[in-house]
């Protein structure tokens, strides 16, 4: 039996994702269990120094990264030639062989096993995230495609605050953390099925099926490589993702060792912040979008929106993440926590702007392409140096908030390095300030190829016109080609309205 409608796949695919960022939960959600693991993995192995214990379980949870970083751009490529559902269902195979692998970590008391399984989760989840954001923008209703992306992107939010509460719940059970593993990888089977049998043709067709043309992978990469404004956007969304990896990784870490919350909670008060924050940022960031293009409908247009969006909001986020940060210091626990969810709310807000500028800064059958770059650039600049790096950093400046060997506590003196934690935080707070100067080189560029809303009299064209323009579509990476779209309509329209 086949899907009915857009709508139906829509929501299979709002499951897979929130599978996918569910399983990135996980370790962050249950630090201290992690720790403990790590601990009596590397005790007595040379060269492996348990002052480095927060080292390594930021390189857990970077891990699938690697994988993913390296897949993304293939899979996007291959989504121009093959079906997209087929590739799907193929990587998310090997997403659920890697939670099989996670799982035996535990008991093959092997750290290496579940460095392997994180980055063979990374390989499956990167068939997924490069394509599927390319078929909502294809698919979704016209007045409400951002609004869908915004929804579809609540699952980073809500999929990584459910996975600390499904962590948590797990790793204090008898059935410890490896069943977590094990009852995603069940959940993903039944979902994987769907994909690769009941997908109607018409929605599972390659990208670029419309252009008979073949085109190598090299120049179809070095194309878009050369598109000035897509490169910047995807600078701009790798420091915003250096900083939400990191708050996301140690959060929770953070919040017990300030004094914050105790390790029973702090995990489910960090993951409610974020699934609040996320839910409402996300929805809110597509919806405005959709709502500020119902004057003009064109993807020029839009394309500018979404820039200047996608830079408000994150100056937004920003300014208020600094003053939550500054009472820490005035003894204002609580509300800077506030100010952390008003702040992170605007900061989710980016996300369907920051995607849609993106989509639209390339040809349409180049999209899943610039979107696996676009993972590729944010992961290597972003989600694999940041747990890492920020690790390294509260290892330096908190040297004492670790845990107890052969115990599953947090050292007791962890509370004299306040000021090492607190810095620690500020950090990825104050790398959000590239992603706010990017986001403005983008918005610059953007306008260079704005068309202006011309509510003018209706151009009729003739019938072999009319075909000849439905069959030469605008090239979304050539500026020049909005330039001249630009000097057109401003010569043959007597009174235009453009929409600055």
């Amino acid at each position: 039996m086949k899907l009915p409608n857009a709508g139906s796949i829509f929501f299979l695919l709002c499951l897979i994702n929130l599978l996918n960022y569910i399983d990135r939960g996980i370790i962050p959600g249950s630090p201290i269990q992690f720790q403990s693991f790590i601990t009596s993995c590397i005790m007595g192995i040379p060269d492996m120094s348990l002052a480095h214990e927060n080292m390594y379980l930021g390189l857990l949870v970077s891990a699938f990264i690697a994988g993913y970083s390296i897949f993304s751009i293939p899979f996007g490529y291959w989504a121009i030639h093959c079906r997209p559902f087929l590739l799907i269902s193929v990587g998310l195979s090997i997403w659920i062989l890697a939670m099989l692998l996670c799982g035996l970590a535990d008991p093959a008391h092997s750290l290496v096993l579940l460095f392997v399984g994180r980055i063979l989760s990374g390989i499956g989840e990167s068939s997924f995230q490069a394509i599927v954001p390319s078929f909502i923008e294809d698919f979704a209703p016209a007045s409400k495609r951002t609004l869908w992306l915004g929804i579809f992107y609540c699952g980073i939010t809500i999929g990584t605050a459910t996975g600390y509460f499904y962590s948590a719940l797990f790793a204090k059970s008898s059935l410890r953390w490896p069943w977590a593993y094990y009852a995603e990888g069940l959940a993903m089977l039944p979902l994987v099925l769907i994909c690769a049998f009941c997908i109607p043709a018409k929605f599972d067709l390659p990208s670029g099926h419309q252009h008979m043309e073949p085109v190598s992978f090299a120049k179809e990469l070095g194309g878009t490589l050369k598109n000035p404004l897509f490169m910047i956007m995807s600078l701009g969304s790798s420091a915003y993702v250096f900083s939400i990896s990191g708050l996301a990784a140690f959060g929770p870490s953070l919040l017990i060792g300030l004094g914050l919350f105790e390790e029973s909670s702090a995990a489910m008060v960090f993951g409610g912040i974020i699934v609040v924050a996320g839910t409402i940022g996300t929805l809110m960031g597509g919806f405005l979008l959709d709502r500020s293009c119902t004057t003009a409908n064109n993807d020029l247009f839009r394309l500018g929106m979404a820039t200047r969006q996608a830079l408000g909001f994150l100056s937004i986020g920003t300014a208020t993440l600094l003053v939550s940060w500054v009472c820490l210091d005035q003894d204002l626990n609580m509300v800077s926590m506030v100010l952390l969810a008003v702040a992170l709310t605007f900061l989710f807000g980016c996300v369907p702007a920051s995607i849609v500028a993106l989509l639209l800064s390339v040809e349409k059958r180049k999209r899943g392409l610039a979107l696996g770059i676009n993972t590729m650039m944010s992961h290597l600049l972003g989600d694999v140096p940041s747990p890492v790096v920020l690790g390294m950093f509260k290892d330096y400046h908190a040297p004492q908030c670790r845990t107890i060997p052969n115990d599953v506590v947090l050292h007791p003196d962890c509370a004299n390095d306040r000021r090492g934690l607190k810095l620690t935080l500020l950090f990825p707070y104050a790398w959000l300030l590239w992603g706010i100067v990017l986001a403005g080189v983008g918005v610059c560029l953007a306008k260079k190829r704005r068309l202006p809303d011309v509510p003018a009299r209706p151009v009729i064209l003739s019938g072999e016109d009319a075909a000849a323009q439905a069959n030469d579509p605008i090239d979304m990476s050539k500026p020049e080609e909005a330039t001249d779209c630009w000097d057109d309509v401003v010569a043959a329209s007597s009174s235009s309205t453009i929409v600055l």
